[in-house]
């Protein structure tokens, strides 16, 4: 196969990667803000109908701190997953980018570009080498997984507190 030819087979790689892991990032980054949503949303109604919930019986209260902390590690995680596959699929879509605005600039690829290489994480997966090297540079965690997990957090301390109210109230 002629260099040319290889040259362009890439480009065509790079672009599909970058649209797909794009459209991967995207549907990651929903599916974080719809777990959040219904989470914070739950938190509320739980805050405001907590009298009614517990019943002034002591093994409600239980059944309901159980299944409420439950629900919130399972949250916390799927979250952490979510931001996890986000966050590879950001790095491809840069290093994509980065890789096709480097060739403009450039005449071609050193030719171990293209050796089957493999993610520090993922040793299973093959990728062009060039793309794994621009992908595993480190990046920073994002403001908005910042902010989501302290909004869990202040939401499960909300409930948590009332519910410690109540039951010194009753």
């Amino acid at each position: 196969m002629c260099q040319n030819q290889r040259e362009n087979n890439f480009r065509e790689l790079l672009h599909n990667y970058r649209n797909y892991y794009g459209t991967y990032h995207h549907h990651k980054e929903m599916m974080a803000w719809l777990a959040t949503t219904f989470y914070i949303s739950g938190s509320i109604y739980f805050f405001f109908k907590l009298e009614n919930l517990i019943n002034d019986k002591f093994y409600n209260l239980v059944a309901f701190i159980i299944v409420f902390i439950i629900i919130t590690v399972i949250t916390v995680f799927f979250l952490k997953w979510q931001f996890s596959q986000r966050s590879f699929a950001s790095r491809i879509v840069s290093a994509c980018t980065t890789i096709l605005t480097c060739r403009l600039s450039q005449s071609q690829l050193p030719d171990d570009s293209f050796k089957p290489y493999s993610f520090k994480k993922n040793n299973k997966d093959k990728w062009p080498r060039i793309l794994v090297e621009y992908a595993e540079r480190k990046e920073r965690r994002h403001y908005a997984e910042t902010w989501t997990y302290l909004a869990i957090t202040i939401f499960f301390l909300m409930v948590i507190f009332k519910i410690i109210i109540t039951c010194h109230s009753t």
